[in-house]
């Protein structure tokens, strides 16, 4: 009488052994993954920022002087967060696609339509209904209203320069514009300076800033 095989199987502490393995091999691979991926980003982020700069000073080749945001509010770099027509990163972005004039941003100071930049090349925000914001032209047609520049982790970069009513009161050499990096996390410039006991907390919410250009120190 012939005996029955049995199957081959694999016994419980094969199989802990081998999800030990693989629990031990994603441990170590996720990390790096992240660190690649947030590497592309900021090399993203770095490249954008290039492109906004450039419009910026093709936009001071032709006007004298950089857009003029001090006067309006700065938004949070958080899109979810609304952002009105009044706001500075509308204003630059219109000034920048060719909405609005140099220093008051109003209709009276229509620019026609004449652009620095070209929109396609990055991902902007939707305007809120009745802003008046540039329209961009993506493959022949029209496409939504928009009115600020994201960064690579959908939130909007973030522009200072002086105001056209009190440009003394800018201390930077130029304008600022940066993103608030994978953390989303910053301080204004307008904040930065003199902060004596807070400096540690400011330095580390904008460890990871990504600049057009060196920070303000």
């Amino acid at each position: 009488m012939r005996a029955d095989l049995k199957a081959p199987g694999f016994t419980l502490i094969e199989i802990l052994i081998v999800v030990a393995i693989m629990a031990g091999l994603a441990a170590i691979t996720l990390p790096t993954m992240h660190g690649a991926r947030q590497r592309t980003a900021v090399a993203r982020a770095r490249a954008e920022l290039a492109i906004v700069a450039q419009a910026l000073e093709n936009y001071r080749g032709l006007y004298g002087d950089y857009p003029q945001t001090g006067d309006f509010t700065q938004a949070t770099p958080d899109p979810t967060q609304p952002l009105a027509p009044a706001y500075a990163q509308t204003k630059v972005f219109n000034a920048l696609t060719g909405v609005f004039g140099p220093r008051a941003f109003g209709p009276d100071d229509r620019l026609d339509g004449y652009g620095f930049i070209d929109v396609a090349k990055l991902t902007v925000e939707r305007a809120p209904d009745g802003a008046q914001v540039a329209t961009v032209e993506r493959a022949g047609r029209r496409a939504e209203r928009c009115t600020s520049f994201l960064d690579p982790w959908g939130r909007r970069y973030l522009y200072y320069y002086k105001s056209a009513s009190n440009p003394a009161a800018w201390r930077a050499a130029g304008y600022i514009l940066y993103s608030a990096g994978p953390d989303g996390r910053h301080v204004p410039p307008e904040f930065v300076s003199g902060l004596g006991a807070q400096e540690v907390a400011v330095a580390a919410a904008n460890a990871d800033n990504v600049y057009a250009g060196e920070p303000m120190r």
